[in-house]
Order: C-alpha cells, then sequence, then structure tokens
C-alpha cells in the first residue's frame, strides 16, 4: 500500500501540482539547508512559541482530509468500503473533503487564535 501511495502522490505531481509549481519554489532555494533553516527561524519566531507547534500540527492533520491520497486513512477506509460494494472516486471525496477540510482549518484556525 505505501509504495502505491508513493506512486499516486508522484502521479499527482505530474498531473496536477506541475512543473510552474516546481519552479516557483525552486526559485526560493528551500533545498538549501542555510536558507531553508533560515526561513524556519523567521517563521518560528514571527509565530506565538506556545502555539506554533499546535497550529503545524493542526494543520498538516486536517491537510490529511482534503483529497484521498492524502492520508493512509483515508485509502484505507476506501479499500474497505470497496470490498463492502462501495466505490469511493477522488472527486466524490474531494467535493466533501475541499469544505470539510476548509471548515475545520477555520474552526482550528479561530481556537487557537
Amino acid at each position: 500500500m505505501f509504495s502505491g501511495l508513493f506512486m499516486v502522490v508522484a502521479g499527482f505531481d505530474k498531473a496536477v501540482i506541475g512543473p510552474e509549481a516546481h519552479e516557483l519554489v525552486a526559485r526560493l532555494n528551500l533545498g538549501d539547508v542555510p536558507i531553508l533553516a533560515g526561513v524556519t527561524v523567521a517563521l518560528g519566531n514571527l509565530a506565538h512559541r506556545d502555539r506554533a507547534p499546535l497550529v503545524v500540527a493542526m494543520a498538516a492533520t486536517l491537510a490529511g482530509n482534503l483529497t484521498l491520497v492524502a492520508s493512509i486513512a483515508n485509502l484505507i477506509v476506501a479499500q474497505k468500503a470497496r470490498s463492502g460494494g462501495v466505490t469511493i472516486s477522488c472527486w466524490a471525496h474531494f467535493r466533501i473533503g475541499l469544505p470539510v477540510t476548509l471548515l475545520s482549518l477555520v474552526f482550528g484556525v479561530y481556537w487557537l487564535s
């Protein structure tokens, strides 16, 4: 399953994210350790120290609800559903995942602000 997840993410990267996004991120030079460290230090000091880890954990966790491939739990549920005769497509999941993710992120940001 994990191998398949990597293949799906690689396909999503090529089909959806595309080279333009890669070029934009490449211009930031985040692959350069000193630059990435500097950005991390700057953002770490701009954020509230007690809340920053909670905000990162909240946003990363809730982001897993957005797409079917964003979380291994989503794939497990989809696979179990399929064995029960229910097919959950990426588009069907996204139609529900988008509003759920946005609403939960808004609530999480409100709660932690």
